[in-house]
C-alpha cells in the first residue's frame, strides 16, 4: 500500500518530463501576444502608418489652402485697386 503513495502520479511525471517544453511554450505564447497587440491594438503600428498617412495629407491641404488664401487676397487687393506687398 505504501509503495502506491509512494508513485508519483502519471500527470506530475508528465509535467517533469515535458517541463522545460511547457517552459519555452509558455514563453512563445507570451510573445506572440505581446506581438499581435503591438501590430493591431490601439498603439499598433497599424494606427501609427494611418496617423502618419493622414498627417501627409493634412500638410497637403493646408498647403493647398494657403495657395487659395494667398489667390484670394491678391485678387481683393487688385479689386480694391492696392498692390499687393
Amino acid at each position: 500500500m505504501q509503495e502506491l503513495y509512494q508513485q508519483p502520479s502519471k500527470l506530475k511525471r508528465w509535467l517533469e518530463v515535458n517541463k522545460s517544453f511547457l517552459i519555452i511554450a509558455a514563453v512563445l505564447v507570451v510573445f506572440l501576444a505581446y506581438s499581435v497587440l503591438l501590430l493591431f491594438g490601439n498603439a499598433s503600428l497599424h494606427t501609427l502608418l494611418s496617423l502618419k498617412k493622414q498627417q501627409e495629407k493634412l500638410i497637403q491641404e493646408v498647403d493647398s489652402l494657403q495657395k487659395q488664401n494667398a489667390k484670394i487676397q491678391k485678387d481683393i487687393f487688385e479689386l480694391k485697386g492696392l498692390e499687393p506687398k
